[in-house]
């Protein structure tokens, strides 16, 4: 009987936790409008690593980095 309530409670926590996430999804988008906005967040990244005839974006190679990082 431990193991139903158990499961249920652990349900009902996961639906709590979506309706949640609805609710601050819903919040943003009222606050902030639905339409999307542009901003230049690091444009430095936007640019290339050139080396010899092969051109590496910075933004792929900090996402590769960044990645390897949290691998470890």
């Amino acid at each position: 009987m431990t193991v139903v309530l158990q499961n249920v409670i652990d349900a009902i926590s996961l639906g709590g936790l979506f309706a949640l996430a609805y609710f601050l999804q819903h919040l943003v988008v009222l606050v902030a409008g639905a339409r999307s906005k542009s901003i230049t967040f690091l444009s430095e990244l936007g640019g290339f690593f050139t080396w010899g005839e092969l051109r590496i974006p910075k933004l792929q190679l900090t996402t590769i980095g960044g990645a390897a990082i949290l691998q470890i």
